[in-house]
């Protein structure tokens, strides 16, 4: 049965969650279960925090725009392979016994509708419905293929494969370019000081932003310092000779030298040496191939 095999998996959780929770006591008290419980379950719920706020079908809204080529054939095997009344009457019948479809129906009203009652939305508050999509989908479509009947349904599982296999194309598609355009470490700020990281070694280095990542590599990986400024002026009001700044920007410095560049970042090297620096435009980060200007 379905739910002897979830009993056993709930006990081994509950179990791994009771000694995590006891070695996590031991280390903080109960910060971390407060800002657990307190901040994100409680006041996310209550209240909306840092401005994330949205209305009751932002979700939905969410699961359409990132998975619109999945839930074209969930649609699409729904509407060429419809569930008669008796097939509805035999699932209903046999719920006691058979409680595949239940767990399902279950788990995606539960991860669906308590986030859309949360006061905060964030995108990622949805991705436990995921699975549950993903098996719909599976069920849809092994439901249409596996159908054997007149000569004339047969144009319909021709167009479920279709419909299929063009959100498959679509969904890889995503996937590249999201690898290639947000997860390249030749393109990021990782990668940058990374190429640097004898130079950048027990230097600070400024920019607008860190986040977690960046930080952990720039202070773990490199061992630099990482500091943040809102501007290049108040950059070189608080380094020093010798500091760096990650910067997307071109601007025009005597005391700041072009170290690297990538697509999106550039480094930069405070000086203060006028005699190695002349006065110059310091060039943006290369977007593309160099236009050649055109003469008359």
């Amino acid at each position: 049965m379905v739910l002897d095999g979830l009993q056993a998996d709930a006990e081994t959780c509950r179990n791994v969650t009771v000694t995590g929770g006891v070695a996590r006591w031991r280390i903080d008290g109960g910060r971390f279960v407060d800002g657990l419980v307190g901040r994100d379950l409680l006041a996310r719920t209550a209240t909306v925090l840092d401005g994330h706020a949205g209305t009751p079908v932002y979700y939905l809204y969410v699961l359409q725009k990132d998975q619109y080529d999945w839930l074209a054939v969930l649609i699409a095997g729904v509407l060429l392979f419809p569930l008669g009344r008796k097939r509805l009457r035999t699932m209903w019948a046999t719920r006691h016994r058979d409680q595949l479809p239940v767990l399902i129906a279950v788990w995606a009203a539960v991860t669906l509708i308590i986030p859309m009652t949360m006061a905060t939305k964030l995108a990622y508050c949805i991705d436990p419905f995921f699975p549950v999509c993903a098996l719909g989908v599976g069920c849809v479509l092994a439901q249409g293929l596996s159908r054997v009947g007149a000569q004339r349904g047969q144009w319909r599982r021709r167009v479920l494969v279709g419909v299929t296999l063009v959100a498959l194309g679509i969904a890889e598609g995503k996937l590249l370019w999201y690898s290639w355009h947000k997860r390249d470490l030749a393109s990021s700020t990782q990668g940058l000081v990374l190429a640097e990281r004898r130079e950048l070694a027990h230097r600070r280095v400024f920019a607008s932003n860190w986040n977690h990542a960046d930080r952990f590599v720039v202070e773990a990986l490199v061992g630099a310092r990482p500091a943040v400024t809102v501007s290049v002026k108040e950059f070189l009001s608080k380094s020093h000779a010798g500091d760096y700044l990650v910067s997307t920007a071109g601007f025009e410095a005597t005391t700041l030298e072009l170290v690297r560049s990538n697509r999106d970042h550039a480094l930069y090297r405070r000086t203060d040496d006028l005699s190695s620096v002349s006065r110059r435009h310091i060039p943006p980060p290369h977007r593309g191939p160099a236009r050649r200007r055109q003469g008359r």
